[in-house]
């Protein structure tokens, strides 16, 4: 019950030295539980745990404003599959692709019948001798005329602006597909939580555990102190945009590729059931990276002082 997890957490935050227990399972449970039933006697009953969790592991919260962040996201690349521009109008992202495509196949076919038509492409017109420098010098204005009829001809067949929206399209299909790939993901990660029901739309669901992360961040929230001042802050609130900024990414970088990586460090059978291998593995991956980016930033400083020519030993202690 939620008196016997406040009781224990409350207990550990006391000792010393304070063990390390992860506490995401039980916030799961709490999400899961404020996300199916909007009872205000459950808030109550959960909230000083809810603040002894944040308080034991305080970034526990960041963890659940990330998976909020996610599922929000999951949520809107669900409503990006409408209906896309095309040549009269708008239509379905298939009928749309379609219609390109078959535009494609009618003018090359209408290209390759052309360039029948003028002999463009026979054994006997084409010779390598042909596209010699000394040849293209040496060509009299007829021949000049007729070769800009010829490329103007299939430059118009071609070069038409209902043939360039293929790029488009299919850029436009990648997104989609992209945010299918991220949408069912997070279902398979509610899934781990309590058997999900299918026949919902997948947007309810999401929806629902975005509102149940919501309401366990606010009782996460701790009542403000009496000496609070609203006027004074140590840090401008910029720098404490960008902190916080760079404190997202990591977390998502964390929390939401390194789920996935493990699962594709699964598909070796070599790692199969090595699982402090593959974590030693990704940390790895992160240290290195971490030295790698921080090399290569020191040496673009030494570079550019050297090009400045500014004594680089003068200029550490500011630089570095």
């Amino acid at each position: 019950s939620a008196q016997l997890l406040e009781t224990l957490f409350s207990r550990l935050l006391t000792s010393n030295p304070c063990p390390n227990i992860n506490t995401e399972p039980v916030i799961w449970q709490l999400v899961r539980l404020l996300a199916a039933h909007e009872d205000s006697g459950l808030k109550g009953k959960i909230r000083k745990l809810a603040q002894i969790l944040a308080e034991y592991q305080p970034d526990i919260r960041r963890v659940v404003v990330t998976k909020r962040k996610a599922f929000e996201e999951a949520v809107k690349g669900l409503g990006c599959h409408g209906l896309t521009p095309d040549v009269g109008g708008l239509t379905h992202l298939h009928v749309a692709l379609k219609n390109e495509i078959t535009n494609h196949i009618e003018a090359y076919k209408t290209v390759l019948h052309k360039l029948d038509d003028l002999g463009l492409v026979t054994n006997d017109s084409k010779k390598p001798v042909d596209a010699s420098h000394h040849r293209l010098l040496s060509l009299q204005f007829e021949d000049v005329q007729q070769r800009l009829i010829d490329n103007t001809t299939l430059l118009t067949t071609l070069d038409k602006p209902a043939l360039k929206q293929l790029k488009v399209l299919i850029e436009t299909l990648s997104k989609r597909v992209q945010n299918d790939k991220e949408a069912l993901f997070c279902i398979s990660q509610l899934k781990r939580l309590q058997p999900i029901d299918e026949n919902k739309p997948v947007a309810t669901l999401l929806m629902t555990f975005t509102k149940g992360c919501g309401a366990l961040l606010e009782l996460m929230q701790a009542p403000e102190s009496p000496c609070h001042s609203d006027g004074y802050h140590s840090e401008s609130e910029q720098e404490v945009d960008k902190r916080n900024d760079a404190t997202d990414r990591y977390a998502a970088l964390y929390f939401q590729n390194r789920p996935r990586a493990l699962e594709a460090l699964d598909s070796l059978p070599e790692l199969q059931y090595a699982t402090q291998l593959k974590a030693k593995i990704l940390f790895s991956v992160v240290v290195l990276a971490f030295r790698t980016c921080k090399n290569l930033r020191e040496s673009k400083l030494r570079e550019t002082l050297r090009s400045l020519h500014v004594d680089e030993r003068t200029s550490a202690a500011h630089v570095f």
